[in-house]
Parts: C-alpha cells; structure tokens; sequence
C-alpha cells in the first residue's frame, strides 16, 4: 500500500513548495523489491513519480516541463514486511500549480513491477489546499527571498539546474514584487515573471530592458525573445549554448504566447543600443532579440 504525508497541514500559499512524501509500505509477509534506478535523468527530482491532480472544479494541472537526458542502472531498494520505503518529492516538479483551490493529489511509481488488473500500481492519493496570498504577503515573501538568494549571474539564467524559489512565483500576484527585486539586481526574480503568463509580465519585462545595469537588461532581453511567437510551429525549441532545453521555457510557451506588439518599436530601439554595449553576453543577447523580433514583423506583414 501507499500514502502520501506532508511535513505540515496539507495548506499551504500559492507560490511556495509543495513538500510531500510518497510511502510506499509492505504489508506483506515477504520482502518485495522497489526499483528506482534511472529516476532523476539529470532533473535533480524522481522522475518516474506519476502525478494526477484535479482542482475542486474538474481540471487537470499541467504537467511540468523538464530536459530528460536518459537514466542509469540503479539497485533495487529492498522492503522487509511492516518495513516502509520513502522519498520526499515536490509536487511542482511535475505540475503546475498556478491558482488557489481543494486540489486532489494522486503519485504512483511503477517500481519495475508489471500492473495487472488484479495487482495495479500502488496509488497513494491525499486532498490538499491552496491559498493566495495578499499582494502585501506575496511582497515579504519576495522580498525575503531576493535579500537570502546568493547572486545568479545573467548567463546562469534559464538553464534546467537552476531552480530557485522563483518559479514557483507563477501567480500574477507575485508580479509587483518581482519586478522591483529584479530592477534591483535579483537576477532569480526574473525566473518568476518569465513563468506568469499575462501581458503584464511581459510588459515588466519590456521596461526592465531599459535598465542601467548591464545584467539586468540582458536578462531581460533573454526571457523578452523566449515570449516572441515562433515565425512557424515546425522550427524546434531554442536551446542554451549548453545545448538543454529550458524547462517551463520555450516548450511551455508554444501554446501560451504573450507578445504585445505595440512593444515593437520600444524594444527594437532598446534593443539597437544594447548592442553597442561592451559586455558580450548582453550584446549576444540584444542581437538574438532583434532577429526574433525581425523574424516575427516578417511574419505578420
């Protein structure tokens, strides 16, 4: 059987980590094997862990987007009987949780075992509850977490190992503050306005180009050419120069695109003077932006 505990009430804020841990316990008379080898593929998290989660209205959260570069072999984790096998999961590393509510939480593994209908995978499932917080909330909490977070430099931006607390900002509440902490040097802020999708966010992301700081306006002219519609949907995802795939970046926003076209002409002109800046990785920046932004115009001529 299974079971899915929480180190608290199973409340908590829009915006912070869902902390759970999935039990797996043998009830039985012999021991039973668990095999999880291969899991992580390079994510940092468990990746076989299957996540069904349905808010009080009937709809499905999204999956989470992440880079899979294939597993490894692992040993096999034994259980003796009344023994239990745990591992501490987060439920944002496989969906996304972007509005309050009741949410019904159902994770499964498949162990290596082969599910029958007389013996399916073991389903641990539990309620839980999302709360907003108020604008003056989402701001300490912002505002705490840009005073901890060690300084991220802009190349280390939208890369699949950097996980700061930030994505999880994804609510448009949280937009304010992470405005103010990114115009302020907190280059992780610009990880949770990326990850809102209105026209807001990508209208602070407009204004933020035009920073005095160097660092700043490259970040912004990064996540800037991420919210440009693709000119056609056959051209692949653009990759880091590390060669990964962004999660909750380019693949996230095939289907959710953002653009305001009256920014146009404000940010090619940002854009233009960036370029004569002397710090490469702004410069390249600036001029990835450009040709999306002349590659889009062409398309809507």
């Amino acid at each position: 059987m299974a079971n899915l505990q929480f180190h608290k009430a199973p409340e908590f804020v829009l915006g912070e980590a869902i902390e759970l841990t999935f039990v797996l316990r043998n009830g039985g008379p012999l021991p039973l094997k668990a095999q999880t080898g291969g899991d992580y593929r390079a994510t940092g998290f468990p990746t076989r862990y299957k996540f069904d989660v349905v808010d009080d209205a009937g709809l499905k959260a999204e999956p989470t987007v992440w880079f899979d570069m294939g597993g490894i072999i692992g040993a096999p984790h034994e259980v003796e009987p009344l023994r239990e096998y745990r591992e501490q999961l987060v439920l944002q590393n496989y969906v996304r949780i972007d509005h309050p509510g009741e949410y019904l939480v159902k994770v499964h593994h498949d162990f290596g075992w082969k599910a029958t209908p007389e013996r399916p995978y073991p389903v641990a499932e539990a309620r839980i509850k999302v709360v907003l917080p108020s604008a003056e909330e989402a701001g300490r909490r912002v505002q705490a977490l840009a005073r901890k977070n060690d300084h991220l430099q802009s190349s280390q931006l939208g890369q699949y190992w950097n996980s700061p607390p930030f994505v999880l900002m994804i609510h448009p509440i949280y937009l304010p503050a992470l405005e103010q902490a990114a115009a302020g040097g907190c280059l992780q802020a610009f990880e949770g306005i990326h990850r809102i999708r209105n026209t807001d966010a990508t209208r602070a992301l407009a204004r933020l180009l035009e920073s005095d700081q160097p660092e700043v306006a490259s970040a912004a002219a990064l996540f800037l050419a991420k919210r440009l519609p693709v000119p056609n949907w056959k051209e692949r995802p653009l990759r880091t120069l590390q060669g990964f795939t962004t999660p909750g970046g380019e693949q996230e926003l095939y289907e959710h695109r953002y653009w305001v076209p009256e920014l146009d002409v404000t940010v090619t002109k940002t854009a233009r003077k960036m370029i004569t800046r002397s710090e490469p990785d702004a410069v390249g920046r600036a001029a990835h932006l450009l040709g999306r932004l002349g590659r889009w115009r062409m398309r809507s001529w």
